[in-house]
């Protein structure tokens, strides 16, 4: 997931042979951070004792961290105007914050200063994409 650390080490299986632990072998992943899929290669010595080896690379996948949005509680006297609504952030990793996510935040709230009642209305934030 964005912003995990590697496994480590990453797993491999080892086939075909009754003694894994004699086969020597070097892992690594390409470069990269983003969210994607990324190549990871697995070699080594082809002849090892008693063995010839295959090596198999595979890929390893960052997958998208969720990030929640949410409204923060106002408490508005009937009548008053229409606050200034503000929005907390969780789930930021790797050092982002709310600058880099695209579009403009919005919030959808059917609160009036001339509504003819007192009620409770939902704060409903949009707009936002990473």
């Amino acid at each position: 997931m964005y912003g995990d650390a590697d496994p480590a080490p990453f797993s491999v299986n080892i086939d075909g042979t009754a003694y894994p632990e004699l086969i020597a072998f070097d892992v690594e992943r390409d470069a990269g951070e983003n969210v994607g899929t990324y190549a990871v290669t697995v070699s080594g010595n082809e002849y090892q004792g008693n063995y010839q080896v295959s090596f198999v690379s595979g890929t390893f996948s960052i997958t998208k961290r969720a990030l929640t949005v949410t409204a923060d509680y106002k408490n508005v006297v009937y009548t008053n105007a229409v606050p200034v609504y503000t929005a907390t952030y969780n789930g930021f990793a790797n050092g982002d914050d709310v600058s880099d996510l695209s579009g403009s935040l919005v919030f959808a709230c059917g609160y009036a200063p001339n509504a003819a009642y007192s009620a409770t209305f939902d704060i409903v934030p949009s707009g936002l994409t990473s």
